[in-house]
């Protein structure tokens, strides 16, 4: 058997936390006056469950996206309105919602200072994927937690994984609405970001394929 029963836990942990994060990200939108254009859950072709706001169950359980009013760029000429119209700095307390409140919830679980830790232990652990030990050490810790410890821990990694200053995620969404007055610097960071990004993947699977072959 791969993973023990323990290590399910995982994917129920995974989806409270996305549907944490994209009703306070829709929550704070509300909250400053922005109305909900669209949510889904999970990515790729979708079954819509409700027309106004509309609400979608993607068919691949991946993530999710909530869509405000006037949060997709207007054309040349044309005056921002409903998000777009927001400061920079709401339109990034908008994107920052959604981590701070599934840490939140990690907090209910585990206590402050084990979400804390399990928070600041993340950078730690992205570097321990990318080494075969790391992998098999990372996985009999996950192994060890009982099934709300884990869901604890891991709601927690959520929310600080989706802090990083990276494409894709609502801490590089609020570092390009704070950057929105230097457009040029927030694409060379972006793109950065994004070859950090893909060299973090690459890494991490040649040492999924190591660890499989001396397995």
């Amino acid at each position: 058997m791969l993973a023990p029963v323990s290590l399910w836990w995982l994917a129920p942990a995974l989806l409270l936390g996305v549907v944490v994060h994209l009703g306070a990200t829709a929550l704070a939108g509300r909250a400053l006056g922005v109305a909900v254009v669209a949510a889904q859950l999970g990515m790729g072709p979708h079954l819509r469950l409700w027309r106004r706001p509309a609400l979608r169950i993607g068919l691949l359980p991946l993530g999710g996206w909530v869509e405000l009013a006037g949060m997709v760029p207007v054309a040349a000429g044309e005056a921002p309105w409903g998000f777009g119209a927001l400061s920079p700095g709401r339109q990034a307390l908008v994107h920052l919602a959604g981590p701070v409140a599934v840490f939140g919830l990690s907090c209910v679980v585990l206590g402050l200072s084990s979400a804390a830790a399990a928070a600041l232990g993340l950078p730690a652990q992205l570097g321990a994927a990318l080494s075969p030990a790391g992998l098999t050490g990372l996985l009999a810790g996950a192994r060890a937690l009982a099934p709300a410890a884990l869901v604890g821990h891991t709601l927690a990694k959520l929310a600080a994984a989706n802090l990083l200053p990276l494409p894709g995620l609502a801490g590089g969404a609020a570092l390009g609405a704070l950057l929105r007055p230097a457009p040029r610097l927030a694409t060379v960071l972006a793109v950065g970001a994004r070859l950090g990004m893909l060299a973090w993947v690459v890494a991490v699977g040649v040492a999924l394929v190591r660890a499989a072959g001396a397995g």
